[in-house]
């Protein structure tokens, strides 16, 4: 009975040193583009929930290679559970893809989307979509930029519907506040960004919103939503997700997926997600794999034709 007594007092000896704890370190969070993106903006609201109950969350910006170098830099980085990722469903996908057989990631669960708005200068030329599908049939010089890889898509979709130049060029940035700060200074032609980047552009008048996703903004009452004129629109992004490296500690990774389950089911969270136009993801780790899935084969199919 003794021995029993020794062992088990032993036991939960042990279980309570090697328990995890966040509040007793910091955190690191690694995010794959540069600063003052859609995902930074994610981040921040996400920091903020973290500091009020005495958890340090510091980002680490990681751009370059669409999202690629950061995803591998949580890939190959410590399994504690003190550091994890945060980016978007695209450039996980974009990862597989030219990674296939190094470290892998295991998806924590997809976080939130925002709307997204459709943007050109106000020198483009273009006031609205009609504009645009005019400009891309005629106009082969129009350059686009985007931010992370399944733009590429969004793109792709919106060549599928309408006519198109074949020598549109599409080029990539690390992150949106790169995007923002050429398409202000009219460097590219369009591009198409989270709502939280651009708004105070748009109701400046410093750029010209063309449409948007998800929902209509009740402060551009004349900006459609892109569904509204393709009946057949499909918003193919995810929007962000948590994930980190492949056999983190389990409970790590159970305490965290309950900190983030306690996030997305906040109340104050849920009111500032709807005046921020943030819409949140299907919870869990089967959601945001199954939408990585789905972008990965996409973005294979385009790097296909490109190729070809």
């Amino acid at each position: 009975m003794i021995k029993y007594f020794l062992t088990l007092c032993l036991v939960v000896s042990a279980t309570n040193i090697y328990a995890f704890e966040p509040t007793s370190k910091t955190v690191t969070v690694v995010i794959p583009f540069a600063p003052g993106g859609g995902v930074d903006y994610s981040f921040r609201h996400l920091q903020k929930y973290a500091s009020d109950r005495n958890i340090n969350l510091i980002p680490v910006f990681k751009p370059g290679a669409e999202g690629v170098i950061g995803v591998k830099d949580v890939a190959t980085g410590s399994t504690a559970g003190y550091q994890f990722g945060l980016t978007t469903a695209g450039s996980i996908a974009m990862y597989e893809i030219t990674n296939p057989k190094e470290q892998k990631v295991s998806m924590l669960t997809g976080l939130r989307t925002t709307v997204q708005v459709f943007v050109t200068h106000t020198n483009s030329g273009i006031k609205n979509i009609k504009d645009l599908e005019k400009k891309l049939e005629t106009n082969k010089n129009l350059t686009i930029g985007i931010g992370n890889p399944a733009q590429r898509m969004v793109w792709n979709q919106l060549f599928d519907v309408s006519a198109r130049s074949t020598q549109t060029l599409i080029v990539p940035y690390k992150g949106a506040s790169a995007v923002l700060t050429s398409i202000t200074g009219g460097h590219i032609d369009l591009t198409y960004l989270p709502i939280s980047v651009v708004k105070s552009n748009i109701d400046s008048g410093k750029l010209i919103a063309l449409a948007v996703t998800s929902t209509k903004v009740d402060d551009w009452p004349t900006v459609p939503q892109i569904d509204s004129i393709y009946k057949n629109w499909k918003d193919l992004e995810f929007g962000h997700v948590v994930f980190f490296p492949e056999n983190t500690d389990t409970s790590a990774v159970n305490h965290w997926n309950e900190f983030f389950k306690q996030y997305l089911n906040d109340k104050q969270v849920l009111e500032e997600f709807k005046q921020s136009y943030s819409i949140i993801v299907p919870f869990g780790k089967i959601p945001a794999e199954q939408a990585i899935k789905n972008i990965k084969v996409r973005l294979e199919k385009i790097q296909m034709v490109n190729n070809n």
